[in-house]
This record gives structure tokens, sequence and C-alpha cells, in this order.
């Protein structure tokens, strides 16, 4: 037997309420998260104008306020002192799941600091959603988010060894520049962009890294770039002479900071690992 539930605002302990909310379809909101929006007493947001939005849709009506990680610890206690004094507080993100690739972390962290209560009303993640229409392997898979525009390199060194599918973000005019940086590290892989998810113009296509990627003429709002995992037969590390014989040659032809990119192209051996061989190798000559 089927039942019909009302959406109604119910009691609610006083603490901190993590709110996932849609990634484009607004219908894709739980009844249980405007539950929640509607009894608490305050909604903490990345963007009050694009939160009004949606509260604006289910006629919630609720004290907004801007929040970010780099927000000073002077508004993180103040939220910590309206829970003391039994008020309830929202965090919702722009959209999706709060905290992934949004603000929020230290605002949990500092609650849990203080003993308060912390509870999290589940919904839609934009890189998981992603990740389900990719058609790549869903087993594992490693959450990046957006590639830093400094030391990308280095992430990328670190990732490149994981037999998992990757996942990234990326705006519409860095997608270019992610997509070589990715070929640049990775070398020739499978890959996937999904675009305007749930929505009316949702997009998914895929192609090969490489120096010259080809893309769709026209691309907007945010994507999810997916990349295939190593493969098992190249993640194989060589034996640790193997390794010795081909630094040895390597550092005699170029610099260390070279050889050591090289060897880890070949190898998949780990950066750090490498770096530390060469090293003890160098002092030996």
């Amino acid at each position: 037997m089927m039942m019909n539930e009302t959406l109604q605002a119910s009691p609610l302990p006083p603490g901190l309420y993590i709110v996932a909310t849609p990634i484009g379809h607004r219908r894709d909101i739980s009844l249980r998260a405007l539950d929640v929006l509607s009894s608490v007493d305050m909604i903490v947001c990345e963007n009050k104008k694009h939160s009004h939005k949606l509260l604006d849709c289910y006629h919630i009506r609720k004290p907004l306020h801007t929040y970010h990680d780099h927000t000073s610890q002077a508004m993180r206690l103040r939220l910590i002192e309206a829970v003391l004094s039994g008020k309830r507080v929202a965090l919702i993100s722009s959209a999706g799941m709060p905290l992934i690739s949004d603000p929020g972390y230290k605002l949990v962290r500092t609650f849990y600091e203080h003993q308060l209560f912390v509870t999290l009303v589940p919904g839609p993640s934009a890189s998981l959603s992603a990740l389900v229409l990719s058609g790549l392997p869903t087993d594992r898979f490693f959450f990046q988010g957006f590639l830093p525009l400094k030391g990308w390199r280095r992430v990328l060194d670190e990732l490149k060894p994981l037999q998992a599918t990757l996942v990234f973000f990326a705006s519409v005019p860095r997608l270019v520049g992610t997509l070589t940086k990715l070929y640049n590290v990775l070398g020739e892989r499978s890959f996937v962009v999904v675009r305007e998810l749930t929505k009316v113009f949702e997009t998914r296509f895929e192609g090969t890294l490489s120096p010259s990627p080809t893309l769709p003429s026209e691309l907007k709002g945010e994507l999810v770039v997916l990349v295939a995992g190593r493969e098992e037969q190249e993640k194989k590390a060589m034996d640790a002479q193997a390794m010795d014989d081909l630094l040895k040659t390597a550092i005699t032809t170029m610099s260390l900071r070279d050889a050591v990119r090289e060897v880890c192209d070949v190898t998949g051996a780990p950066r750090d690992v490498v770096y530390k061989k060469a090293l003890t190798l160098r002092k030996a000559t």
C-alpha cells in the first residue's frame, strides 16, 4: 500500500544540518530536505542570490547568511553561539552536496570541536552522477575536483599510478587547458566529459587524451571530466635492479628532475621513491 506523504515542518534539535540541493533539475530535491529547510531557524549558503531562487520555488523564507571557508573564525563562532542558544542551522551549497569542492569543512570541524549536533540530509552529487553516466569503471574511483592552477603537475604525478577512474571538475574556459595537462602527465587515456547534468541539454562526450583534444563547438555550464585509471599491466613497477639501471642512464644524460620524471613515466613508480633512489645513485657516482 502506498502512503501519501505531506510536506510539514517537524521539530528538530538544535544543531547543524548539512543539506544537499539539486545539481540542475530542481525537482531532484528530497522531501526531507524541504522539511529540514522549512524547519531550521537560519540557512548558511555559498551564494544568496542562487539559493534564493531554489528556496523561492518552495516558498521557504528563512534568514540567509553567506558562508565560505575563508570566512573568519568569528563567523563560525557566531553560528556556534546560535546553536548553543537553541537555533537550528542549515548549510547548503549552490548545487549538490555541501563540502564536496564547496565550503563547509571548517564549519563542520568547529561544530565537532564544540561537541554539537551535526547531521546530513543526503542528495544529489555531480561527481557521483557523472561517474554513473560515464561508462568508465565505477568499482574504484578517485575524486580530485578542480586541478590547482599551481602545482597541478605534482597532483597528477600522484594520481598517475592509480588503477581507478579519476574524477575532475572543470569550467568551460579551462577545459582545453585541463585536458592538455591531463595528457601531458597521464598520456593517452580514455576520457569522458559530462555537462549540464539533469538539465534539458545534458550532454556526454568521450575521447582519448591528446595534445589537441577535439571538443564540441558549444559548451556551457560546469563540467565533470572523468579519466580512465591506469591499466593493471601498466601499473607493474620494474624490479629494483632494472630501475637502478634506468636511473643510472638517465641521470648521466639529463637533469635530476628530468631523469626522475622520465623514470616515473616509464615504470609507473611513485615519484618520491624514484627521487630518493636517484639521489642515492648520484651520490654514489
